[in-house]
């Protein structure tokens, strides 16, 4: 007897195994079914939404799959704009997958050629890129922030372009839960006007927001009702062999207007001297002015272990002066 049970238990467990993994097979596709179910209900309501706003979204040809392991979405082209925005965005597609490999994170690969169209501006900017990748983070609260990489990317409008051969970006919550900061870095800038082109600039930036990253996310946040005060940790333009860097604290108001004051730092001045002489006339006068305060008023002192030149900018209204002096106009940054 105790044979014949046995033999039975070995004929009966690849049966139960294979029974298993149907059961967890049927209830994996049934879960995927209703996420990705769900996942399209929500999406209408939220165009649906955004529609009834007086803007305008356009997902063609939407596709759903990524079974088993990832959920994936995809428009041939998407387009979205609206008046209240102020900006119109067509993508040549869009694509958006979240994994389980990777729970929390939702990517998004949009394909160029793309252009963008400013209220009030003559022509659209096109946009290219050889890749762009963007990861929107979620947790239990909702949104925690996002993070945008991408290539080769090119700006180009009518009497100029702005091209980087790498692009970073990061939004999210600062090690103080009520600020929110951002930071950027871009490799390999090069910019063109009026036919002149600026040699190979880095950049690299940090702001720090004085609001939580939850009243912007819950739509709280509105620039026109309250002004935006914010921080420039750091900020560093490496362009001709020169080095400006800055940091301050900025206010930008509710009429869009930006107040606060500035610490500017330049080392090698006369390499960028010289490049001012390049510079096309639109773009001297904004540069020079800056430059001539430097040589004029600026105080000497080492920094990070190399000569530099010191500047104190004060901003008021949009208008930047450098003691007693005007020396450039910054108009609203947005509509008021």
């Amino acid at each position: 007897m105790p044979d014949q049970e046995t033999k039975r238990q070995r004929k009966s467990g690849p049966r139960r195994i294979a029974v298993s993994a149907v059961l967890i097979i049927a209830a994996w596709s049934t879960i995927w079914i209703i996420a990705a179910w769900q996942t399209n209900r929500w999406l209408n309501g939220a165009l649906d939404e955004w529609a009834l706003a007086g803007n305008r979204v356009a997902c063609r040809d939407r596709a759903t799959g990524g079974y088993p392991v990832s959920l994936r979405l995809h428009c041939a082209s998407f387009e979205a704009g609206g008046a209240d925005v102020g900006v119109a965005l067509n993508l040549a597609s869009l694509g958006t997958k979240t994994s389980i490999w990777r729970p929390g994170v939702i990517t998004t690969n949009p394909a160029a050629p793309a252009s963008v169209q400013i209220t009030g501006a003559s022509a659209p900017i096109a946009l290219d890129w050889s890749a762009a990748e963007l990861n929107t983070k979620w947790g239990l609260s909702g949104y925690t922030g996002s993070d945008l990489t991408t290539e080769q990317v090119q700006a180009g409008w009518r009497s100029g372009s702005l091209a980087a051969e790498a692009f970073h970006a990061t939004f999210g919550a600062a090690a103080d839960p009520a600020q929110t900061e951002l930071t950027l870095v871009a490799d390999g800038i090069e910019f063109r006007m009026s036919g002149t082109a600026l040699s190979p600039a880095g950049l690299q930036a940090r702001v720090r927001l004085d609001r939580p990253l939850d009243d912007i996310r819950s739509g709280r946040f509105d620039p026109t009702i309250t002004p935006v005060r914010f921080s420039l940790v750091e900020i560093s333009l490496q362009i001709a062999g020169a080095t400006l860097e800055g940091q301050g604290n900025l206010i930008i108001d509710t009429a869009g207007y930006l107040d606060g004051d500035l610490v500017l730092f330049v080392q090698n001045l006369p390499a960028l001297s010289g490049l001012i002489a390049t510079l096309p006339p639109e773009a001297a006068l904004v540069a020079g002015p800056l430059v001539g305060a430097v040589v004029a008023m600026a105080g000497e002192e080492v920094r990070n272990g190399q000569a530099a030149r010191k500047l104190r900018l004060t901003i008021r209204g949009g208008i930047v002066r450098a003691g007693p002096f005007q020396i450039a106009r910054i108009p609203p940054l947005y509509p008021s």
